[in-house]
C-alpha cells in the first residue's frame, strides 16, 4: 500500500514505496529555477567573485555557428587540465550539466526502466527521467548523508541509471571517491552518473583524476566554480560506447561557440581558483551570522548552505514579505529547510541585515 507523505524539495507530493526510498511524480513545473526573485536574491549559485580572464564578446563570434574546431580546443584543454588521456573515454561537450543530464536520461530511460537517486538532490535527472514516463526512486537520506547501501538495495532488473551528485546539492556533503566506486563496480551493467559540479570546492580530486570505472559517467559544469552560469555550458565524460549511442541521438549544435571560446578561456586560467576562495570565504561569513540568528547550517563542501535547522511553513511568507528569495527544502519528514546560495558580499550583507529585522525564533520548530 503507498503511504502519502505531503512535501518534498519544492512542495510536490510523492509516495512512499518502502524503508528505502518513494517514488517521485514531480516534473519541470517544481524547478526550483521558477522561484520568484525578490531583491535579496539567495537561490542561484552561479556566483563569479574573481576577475574573468577576458574582456568582452567579440562581435566577429556572433555570427558565427558552433564549430568542430572551437569544440575540440576546449575537449583539449580539459584533457590536459585533469591529465586525461585515457582512450577508453570520451568528453561529450553539453548545454550546461542540465542538458547533459536530460539528454543522458533520453537515451537510457526512453524505453522505460528506472533511475535512482538520493532523496535530497539535483532534480534535473528526476525530471527528465519522470518526462519519460521512466520510474524516478528517490532513496532516503541518513542524517542528511547519501547512504550508498540503501541505494544499493533500491537497485533491481529495471533499474538503468543511479545519480548521485558529490558534493550533494542541496545539502553540501561529500562522499569518498573510494566508496562511490566500490558501490560502481559491483554493478558493471548499469551506468552511474556523479555529478561534480561542486567539486572544487570540497578540496577532494575529481574522478578523472583518481580513476574512472567503465559504467561511470562524470558530469562536470562551468557555472559554478568558473562562473559561466549564464553560457549553459559544461561537459561530461563516458566510456566511447556511451559516446556513440549519445551522438546518435543528441544533436551537436545544442551550446553556442561562444560559450565554448570563454569556456576554453577560463579553464587555462587559475583566475576560478580565486574565485573558489573568496567564495569560501563568503560562505563562513554566511555561516556565523546565521549561527548568531539561531540558524544552523550543515557543513558545507559547496557554494551553498543548508538549514540543519527546521522551520514552520509559514516562514516562507515572512520572507516573502522582506524581499527574500530562499530555496524551501522538504525533506523526507516533511521537515522545512532551506538552500542559501552564496552573492557578493553586499547582498550577502544586505540578506543577514534583513533576516535581523524577523522574529526568527518564533518560525523555529526545537525537536
Amino acid at each position: 500500500m503507498l503511504v502519502r507523505l505531503e512535501k518534498e524539495m519544492y512542495g510536490q507530493l510523492h509516495y512512499k514505496n518502502s524503508d528505502k526510498y518513494c517514488i517521485s511524480n514531480k516534473n519541470y513545473r517544481e524547478d526550483y529555477a521558477c522561484i520568484k526573485s525578490n531583491k535579496i536574491d539567495m537561490t542561484l549559485s552561479g556566483t563569479y567573485l574573481s576577475k574573468y580572464p577576458f574582456r568582452y564578446i567579440k562581435k566577429y563570434k556572433l555570427d558565427k555557428y558552433p564549430s568542430a574546431e572551437e569544440n575540440f580546443k576546449l575537449i583539449t584543454s580539459i584533457k590536459n587540465k585533469y591529465k586525461f588521456y585515457d582512450e577508453k573515454y570520451s568528453i561529450i561537450l553539453g548545454a550546461g550539466s542540465n542538458g547533459l543530464i536530460q539528454n543522458i536520461c533520453k537515451i537510457l530511460l526512453k524505453d522505460g526502466g528506472n533511475m535512482i537517486m538520493p532523496y535530497l538532490s539535483f532534480e534535473q535527472a528526476e525530471y527528465a527521467t519522470n518526462s519519460f514516463n521512466s520510474e524516478t526512486r528517490k532513496v532516503f537520506l541518513e542524517d542528511y548523508q547519501i547512504n550508498l547501501k540503501f541505494i544499493e538495495e533500491s537497485i533491481d532488473k529495471k533499474t538503468k541509471l543511479v545519480y548521485i551528485c558529490n558534493p550533494n546539492n542541496p545539502t553540501g556533503l561529500l562522499l569518498e571517491n573510494r566508496e562511490i566506486k566500490k558501490l560502481v563496480r559491483k554493478y558493471p551493467n548499469i551506468y552511474f552518473m556523479i555529478d561534480e559540479s561542486n567539486i572544487e570546492f570540497s578540496g577532494q580530486e575529481s574522478l578523472l583524476e583518481t580513476g574512472m570505472c567503465k559504467n561511470m559517467i562524470v558530469l562536470k559544469s562551468f557555472s559554478k566554480a568558473y562562473g559561466l552560469s549564464n553560457l549553459r555550458i559544461g561537459y561530461l565524460v563516458c566510456e566511447c560506447e556511451l559516446e556513440e549511442l549519445y551522438k546518435d541521438n543528441v544533436t551537436i549544435n545544442e551550446f553556442s561557440g561562444i560559450s565554448t571560446y570563454y569556456a576554453n578561456k577560463v579553464i587555462n586560467s587559475n583566475n576560478y581558483k580565486n574565485n573558489v576562495k573568496k567564495i569560501k570565504k563568503e560562505i563562513n561569513y554566511l555561516k556565523s551570522e546565521l549561527n548568531s540568528v539561531k540558524i544552523k547550517t550543515l557543513n558545507t563542501f559547496s557554494n551553498t548552505l543548508f538549514t540543519e535547522t527546521i522551520f514552520k511553513d509559514e516562514f516562507i511568507k515572512v520572507l516573502d514579505q522582506h524581499n527574500i528569495s530562499l530555496v524551501p527544502v522538504w525533506d523526507q519528514n516533511n521537515k522545512l529547510h532551506f538552500r542559501i546560495a552564496c552573492q557578493k558580499h553586499k547582498i550577502n550583507k544586505l540578506f543577514i541585515n534583513e533576516l535581523k529585522r524577523i522574529e526568527i525564533e518564533k518560525y523555529i520548530i526545537l525537536l
